[in-house]
């Protein structure tokens, strides 16, 4: 069985983050505009910085 093929071109996508980086409105647009959410998921998620892992417990 032969897989569904999106309308999200990851390669298209880096190379436009790549030259607008520093353009949070047209990435969002362009973001939106071409994320296809039946064959992709997003996920969002916080971390610690490598000195927080290393403290000790408080």
């Amino acid at each position: 069985m032969k897989a569904k093929v999106g309308r999200f071109d990851i390669v298209r996508w880096k190379r436009f983050y790549h030259w607008n980086r520093k353009k949070p409105q047209a990435l969002l647009r362009f973001f939106w505009k071409c994320f296809d959410s039946r064959q992709w998921s997003l996920f969002a998620c916080s971390y610690r910085g490598q000195d927080a892992l290393l403290s000790s417990y408080q």
